[in-house]
This record gives structure tokens, C-alpha cells and sequence, in this order.
């Protein structure tokens, strides 16, 4: 957790995005359209940590990296010869940026227009795609 992980995200299930995706094709004003899609409500990144924690059977750890220390991390990780520069640095700015900057959708247009109500809670939705993950052998 970085930063308290106080940022804002605003996470889909998969079936209520596969939904929003299908009343575009049914809507022949949609066309042309551009709409936010997104789950009924945002969360911290601390709340979807501990939801896939708990979905998990896990217990998240209680300690948070201060943020100026997570960027020197980063900054550090990034002279590394053979690490810098890539992916395999396992913290990065962008991975800091992402995991530190909120972004919370206004689906209020596809709401009016499409008639798109996201369905699934969150803790529903991960719990489905936690059991999904274990039943392919990704966790």
C-alpha cells in the first residue's frame, strides 16, 4: 500500500462492462457517442486491496510506504543496470502514478442514455473473479 492507499478507483466487473458494451450496439443514438462505464461506486485503493484480500482468504498488511519514500524506490529502481527503464523494476513512476492518483467516472450520460446500471458489488465481483483466477490456476 502506498500511501495510505487513499486513492480513488473506480473498478468494473466484467459482465456489467460486457452489458454497457451491449446497449451501445442496441442504441442507434450511441453511435458516434462517447460514455464513461464504470461500477456503481469508487473506492479507495485500501477498500479494493482488503476486498481482494478477503476474497482470498488474506489479511492485508496493516503498514503503508509514505509516498516520498515509494518515489525513491522507483527513482532508485530505475539506475539499477538491468532493471531500469523496464518492467521488471517492481516499482515504477507509472506504477506509483496509477496507485496514487484517483479516478472517478461520471457514468451519468450512459445511465440516461443507454439505460446502464452496473449491477454487481464489488465484493461480489471480485470474489467471482478470484474463483475464476483459482479455477485457471492464475493464483
Amino acid at each position: 500500500m502506498i500511501d495510505g492507499g487513499r486513492a480513488f478507483l473506480h473498478p468494473i466487473y466484467i459482465e456489467d462492462m460486457i452489458e454497457a458494451f451491449l446497449l451501445c450496439t442496441r442504441q442507434a443514438g450511441a453511435i458516434g457517442r462517447s460514455y464513461n462505464i464504470a461500477g456503481s461506486l469508487p473506492v479507495t485503493v485500501h477498500t479494493l486491496a482488503q476486498t481482494i484480500a478477503h476474497a482470498q482468504h488474506l489479511t492485508l498488511p496493516r503498514k503503508s510506504i509514505p509516498l516520498w519514500l515509494a518515489r525513491l524506490a522507483a527513482a532508485t529502481f530505475a539506475l539499477l543496470p538491468g532493471i531500469g527503464g523496464s518492467e521488471k523494476a517492481p516499482l515504477t513512476h507509472s506504477r506509483i502514478d496509477f496507485l496514487t492518483h484517483s479516478r472517478i467516472y461520471d457514468i451519468s450520460r450512459a445511465q440516461r442514455e443507454l439505460g446502464f446500471i452496473p449491477t454487481t458489488a464489488l465484493d461480489v465481483g471480485i470474489h467471482q473473479t478470484t474463483a475464476w483466477y483459482q479455477a485457471h490456476a492464475y493464483l
